[in-house]
């Protein structure tokens, strides 16, 4: 519209409807190969499922919180890590106390494998997300 209004206050005259054809053609005609190359050098991603085994998951990475209450307080994070089998990726807020060890408030970010996690949930006064949109479970009853 605004090339239009600009031919027209210059040659006094609109452009003709097709005026463009060309050249949206020819880009047109030459996209489409680029394109099909792309396309025929990336890597083909996709996977076939040939077992149940191949949709087992590894490690699930869980956000813990810790409670006051809680087993792991008073414990360092390779304690932690060897007596459960899991990895501790990071404890926030990023500080310890100053003897190096869990307490309580702390959030854990956690890779356990899926065999550790009935282990994990069963720790007392330790609560964890399950999804994104941070879903508490608490992992201990009170009576």
């Amino acid at each position: 519209m605004i090339i239009d209004q600009l031919w027209y206050e210059r040659f006094g005259r609109y452009l003709p409807i097709f005026q463009f054809l060309n050249i949206g053609l020819a880009i047109i005609f030459a996209s489409i190969p680029a394109l099909l190359l792309i396309y025929l050098l990336l890597p083909n991603r996709e996977s076939v499922i040939t077992s149940v085994d191949d949709l087992k998951i590894g490690e699930y990475v869980v956000e813990a919180q810790v409670g006051e209450d809680c087993e792991l307080i008073g414990k360092t994070r390779r304690e932690v890590e060897r007596e459960y089998g899991i990895k501790i990726r990071s404890i926030l807020p990023r500080r310890l106390s100053r003897s190096g060890r869990i307490h309580g408030g702390v959030t854990l970010i956690m890779e356990v494998p899926v065999d550790k996690l009935p282990i994990i949930s069963s720790i007392k006064g330790l609560a964890w997300y399950l999804n994104p949109r941070r879903l508490r479970v608490r992992t201990s009853l009170r009576r």
